[in-house]
């Protein structure tokens, strides 16, 4: 903890535009995990049309596509955010 602490006492000495650049990173980061563990809890929870589409034979997307669909469009997003801000500086 005494780390974390030094390394934000250093970030505070830096100019704005480096500390929103941390800003939008972190939180970017801390969303996507966010968003990996949501992904993966509603995949795990039993869907009854997917019950159904694996009883005919036809294949269902698998809960790893999902979650790389959800990443891309994470990705996506964080990185628009990021063009944004860096446009502001």
């Amino acid at each position: 903890m005494e780390k974390v602490l030094k390394h934000i006492e250093k970030l505070r000495e830096k100019p704005e535009s480096h500390r929103r650049r941390v800003q939008v990173l972190v939180s970017g980061g801390l969303a996507l995990v966010i968003l990996i563990l949501w992904g993966v809890a509603f995949s795990i929870n039993a869907n009854p049309e997917v019950a159904k589409t694996e009883n005919e034979g036809s294949t269902a997307p698998s809960p790893l596509d999902s979650i790389k669909d959800d990443l891309t469009a994470t990705v996506e997003q964080v990185r628009d955010g990021y063009v944004i801000l860096r446009g502001d500086n």
